[in-house]
């Protein structure tokens, strides 16, 4: 049972580390990564920041959003997971749901404002839709490539790894739409979009290339 609100007793308190937002040594471009599930995109994203050299949130961006809401942790993580399939617009139209994902929206706006950064995930491309200097990235690769990728990280099989595609693209399509109104993975809403079987790496540096030519590294 997943719970919505985080336990208060110093035992919680004393496990649960704290996580911060690192202000970054430089100004800069505000980078985001959205992606199809098994697109590499959290790899890809924290390559970028270490070519860069500035800040790189993942699960720290929900760790951020659960201190500053008394959300616990794990039900902010999993609000666009595939495991609410069922009477998902209703689920993601409830008030623990919006709270969550104000939360996040908060987080995500606090992490930007302390300076270039690499956030993966969680609608930051929409969140940000009124900052100046963010670069919006779409992942997306071939379905083989995803599915060879889904069974080399989590060890399921062939059939596993294509539902599981399915199930993941769907949620994030669902919670995007519910939290901007757009349609997920549109192109014509990011700066670049990049297919992953060229390599992590490879894709790393097209974006490391891109925002070197904007001058403002």
């Amino acid at each position: 049972m997943v719970h919505v609100w985080k336990e208060l007793s110093h035992e919680s308190r004393k496990k649960e580390s704290v996580a911060e937002i690192q202000l970054s040594r430089r100004g800069g471009v505000i980078i985001t990564i959205a992606g199809e599930h098994g697109s590499a995109g959290k790899q890809i994203g924290q390559l970028v920041a270490k070519k860069l050299n500035v800040p790189c949130y993942y699960k720290e961006l929900v760790a951020i959003a659960a201190q500053g809401s008394g959300l616990a942790r794990e039900f902010i993580s999993g609000i666009n997971s595939d495991e609410n399939v069922v009477m998902r617009e209703l689920y993601l139209s409830s008030d623990p749901v919006e709270r969550a994902i104000s939360a996040q929206g908060k987080a995500i706006r606090q992490i930007a404002d302390a300076g270039a950064c690499v956030i993966i995930g969680r609608s930051a491309d929409y969140m940000l839709r009124n900052y100046q200097n963010v670069v919006r990235v779409f992942i997306y690769s071939p379905k083989d490539y995803r599915a060879n990728k889904i069974m080399e990280m989590y060890g399921d099989s062939l059939g596993a790894a294509r539902k599981s595609i399915v199930r993941s693209d769907n949620a994030r399509a669902s919670y995007y739409k519910s939290v901007s109104g757009q349609e997920w993975g549109d192109p014509h809403g990011y700066e670049l979009c990049i297919d992953a079987s060229i390599g992590e790496d490879a894709a790393a540096n097209l974006i490391c290339d891109y925002i070197n030519r904007m001058g403002t590294y």
